[in-house]
């Protein structure tokens, strides 16, 4: 496969997923994840794919193998492994694995949240505002 032919189907399995095109999007990602089984983009990819399909089993273990090579808490795509992951695990039916799986998801984006960004000085409005715009102009 030619490398512009992976951005191309990266662009089209995200196109058909977010057009609720899961069963097709799940086949593009099938075959991005096979010539690029190291990819995390893919492989996370298509463990949303394989739940958005309904095949919970396929996303949890798609989920567990990234996790298992990845296991770093903090970056998003360890973040978005454990989101999948509880949301499998509880179409499964396994409601308290799913739970404590959305803790630790939760726990992760805290630990990985970006530092607010410092508030932007507001202006001043209103008649003391306009006196002072005033003094400044003569």
């Amino acid at each position: 496969m030619k490398p512009g032919h992976k951005d191309f189907l990266s662009v089209l399995g995200h196109l058909y997923l977010t057009s609720g095109k899961s069963a097709k999007a799940r086949k593009v990602y099938e075959v991005l994840h096979a010539e690029f089984p190291a990819d995390r983009e893919c492989a996370l990819a298509l463990a949303f794919a394989r739940l958005e399909c309904g095949d919970a089993a396929g996303a949890v273990a798609l989920a567990d193998m990234l996790l298992s090579t990845h296991g770093g808490d903090g970056d998003q795509a360890t973040s978005f492994a454990r989101l999948v992951r509880a949301r499998a695990l509880w179409a499964k039916g396994d409601r308290e694995s799913a739970r404590a799986e959305m803790i630790r998801f939760f726990s992760s984006r805290q630990s990985s949240a970006t530092p607010a960004v410092p508030a932007v000085p507001r202006l001043r409005t209103g008649p003391a505002a306009s006196n002072r715009r005033a003094s400044v102009q003569a």
